[in-house]
């Protein structure tokens, strides 16, 4: 598949993930939810992460990103739950910055599962409304590696 078919089946990937999980579990886990946010990596980000995985794509870890935004993230942990026992993802990692922050970001509080579905790597992220302000603010400085 070609770079640019990968990233149309990627944005398609990432609405059945968003299905699966909204119509698989009761709304009481989402009572507290604040927002939903969603992305394929732009091209460019694809590219400078694909230098550092062996030029593979679907290495990409984030190639799909979800972030569900909660206003009191102790209330994340059912929704957790959910997706790490849901047989149609295959969980790679669980980042826990909950405790001790980023490494490169102290300040950065969120849980992050690495999955794959159908081949396709998604990385899922949970935090609350606060954390997502500081991400907003913090971005270009992350990126740019001033946070360390």
């Amino acid at each position: 598949m070609e770079f640019n078919e990968i990233r149309k089946e990627a944005n398609k990937k990432v609405l059945e993930i968003m299905q699966l999980i909204n119509t698989g579990i009761d709304f009481e886990y989402f009572f507290d939810l604040d927002s939903v946010q969603y992305r394929v990596k732009s091209s460019e980000s694809i590219i400078n992460k694909m230098k550092k995985v062996e030029n593979d794509i679907y290495n990409v870890y984030d190639l799909i990103g979800i972030r569900y935004i909660f206003h009191d993230l102790n209330n994340h942990k059912q929704l957790k739950d959910y997706i790490v026992n849901n047989p149609n993802f295959k969980i790679v990692e669980i980042k826990n910055y909950l405790q001790d922050g980023h490494p490169e970001d102290r300040n950065y509080r969120a849980l992050h599962i690495r999955m794959k579905y159908h081949d396709f790597p998604c990385e899922v992220e949970f935090m609350d409304v606060k954390m997502a302000e500081h991400v907003v603010k913090t971005h270009a400085e992350y990126k740019n590696g001033l946070l360390k």
